[in-house]
């Protein structure tokens, strides 16, 4: 049994079910971005599977999060609302599988702070009401409203599906109206 930050207890394999969904999701939304010569922060970054998943010469990488999964130098064990990690700009922020975790006026209060820290592209995650009626994601569902908070911001929404018992990922982004509505969890890329 491995134990977060905060004392809760996951079984390993929970956690390796979760890495594979993690990097179907990332394979989902990484192919068009560049990375080349970019700061990245990921937020909520677990075993730090993003940066696994970079072009080898990415030397600006660094994960946070409450779970203490690495001992790099490129990861730092805190709680993203208290800790301070928007006093540098990134030019890509990841906010993959944390904000449905929040309360509203966290996740909103975590949304302004990465608005003034990225410079190219904020990347967050949003369970769908169908994902949060499946159990797919944490509490809320209660969600600021991201076109709202990114207004004069360019964003693409990647639809996504995950069933609860199946790993595997499904982009129905473009897929007929009657599919998409399936989709278990939004993707905003916000971009500058």
């Amino acid at each position: 049994m491995m134990r977060t930050a905060c004392g809760k207890g996951v079984a390993p394999t929970i956690v390796q079910k979760n890495r594979r969904y993690y990097a179907n999701r990332l394979r989902a939304v990484l192919p068009g971005m560049d990375f080349c010569g970019a700061c990245i922060l990921d937020l909520g970054c677990g075993e730090m599977l993003l940066r696994s998943m970079l072009p080898a010469d990415i030397a600006n990488y660094h994960g946070i999060d409450c779970w203490p999964a690495s001992q790099s130098e490129a990861f730092t064990c805190g709680d993203l609302r208290e800790i301070e990690w928007d006093n540098r700009p990134s030019d890509y922020i990841f906010l993959l599988g944390v904000i449905d975790h929040l309360s509203r006026p966290e996740a909103r209060l975590v949304l302004e702070r990465c608005r003034r820290a990225f410079s190219k592209k904020l990347v967050v995650s949003q369970a769908t009401p169908l994902g949060s009626l499946l159990g797919l994601k944490g509490s809320s569902g209660r969600f600021p409203a991201l076109k709202q908070l990114f207004t004069g911001f360019e964003c693409d929404v990647r639809l996504l599906m995950k069933l609860p018992l199946c790993q595997r990922v499904w982009d129905l982004t473009h897929a007929p109206l009657p599919l998409r509505k399936l989709a278990t969890e939004r993707v905003w890329i916000i971009s500058r």
